[in-house]
Formats: structure tokens, sequence, C-alpha cells
């Protein structure tokens, strides 16, 4: 027996000259419909590359810019605490007394090693001992301080204490308080 072939597909159908026309300008549309969309998804993910390498750059920028206020913010904390110390700080300067015209004076009276010691006490009192030769040298230098009180330099002079030892040498101990004024020393 022979074999007989069945072919149920059709090889070609015939379409008329309008269908043939409708089908080409299908075909370029969807061409060019295609060729749009390849377009715009390429544009798409340029500009979405695009964007996302600017956000990570303004982010990097940000976090920089945040570390730089904190690392500011200490130092604006440091003005801010000065800022508020600044009159204290002021008016301490302003009430600090000058010990210098005092001390000039004493040191004229009787300088190193006539001099033994000068101590400033917390409420102000000056104390300084005089190792003198002679009783008169002693009597000089206590007539100097009570010229100092005398003039207004200091006040409440106290001899705190004498000792003359066997040699002769006189050992006294004198306090005065000063008075700080600018007018005193000029």
């Amino acid at each position: 027996m022979g074999a007989k072939d069945i072919n149920l597909l059709q090889s070609k159908t015939t379409l008329s000259e309008e269908q043939e026309m409708f089908l080409s300008q299908l075909r370029a549309i969807s061409y060019g419909v295609m060729s749009v969309a390849l377009v715009l998804g390429i544009s798409v993910g340029m500009a979405s590359l695009l964007l996302s390498q600017q956000l990570s750059s303004v982010e990097a920028t940000k976090t920089q810019v945040l570390r730089s206020i904190s690392q500011q913010a200490r130092k604006e904390v440091l003005y801010a605490s000065l800022k508020n110390r600044l009159p204290m700080i002021q008016k301490a300067l302003e009430s600090q007394k000058s010990w210098k015209p005092v001390l000039n004076e004493i040191f004229a009276l009787a300088s190193p090693p006539v001099l033994a010691s000068v101590q400033a006490t917390e409420n102000g009192v000056l104390d300084f001992q005089i190792k003198a030769g002679t009783l008169e040298e002693t009597a000089g230098i206590v007539a100097g301080v009570i010229r100092l009180y005398e003039e207004g330099k200091v006040k409440n002079p106290q001899l705190a204490g004498l000792q003359i030892a066997d040699d002769g040498t006189v050992m006294v101990r004198l306090s005065v308080l000063p008075v700080f004024s600018a007018k005193q020393y000029e």
C-alpha cells in the first residue's frame, strides 16, 4: 500500500491587496513602536544610572557636611560657654589687685638679705620678716612702714614679732594691709 501524505497546513494563504498593505503598515508601525520602546528603555536606564550616581554623590557630600557640622558643634559649645563666662572673667580681672607698688615700697625699705621673707595671706594682709644687723637699722625700717601708713599706702601696720639674738641680730615680723589704689602709687 502506498503512503499518502496529508498536509493540513496551508503553505501560503492568499491575501488580498488591501490585507497585504494593512499587514505591511502594521509591521512598520510595530517596528516603530519597538524602536521607540527600545530608545525609551535605554534612555530611562541611562537616566536612572545618572540619577543614582548623583544621589550617591549628594549623599557622600551630605555625610561629609554632617561630620563637619558635628565637629563644629563641639567648637560652638566651647565658644558659647566662653561667651557666657566672659563677663565673669572680665569681672575677676577687674577686681585683680596689683601687688607690685606695695612690694616695691617694701623692697625700698628693706631688700634681701635684710628682707628675709614676704607672704600675702588669703585675706590680703602682707606679712614680711626682716633680719637686720642692728636695732637702729630695724628702727629705720619700722619708721619707713609708719611713713607708708601716714601716706595712706598701707593700713593697720602691726609688729607681729621681735627677736634679738645673742650676736645682736634683730628679727622683726611686720604685717600690713595694702591699700590698692592707682592714685597712691603715681
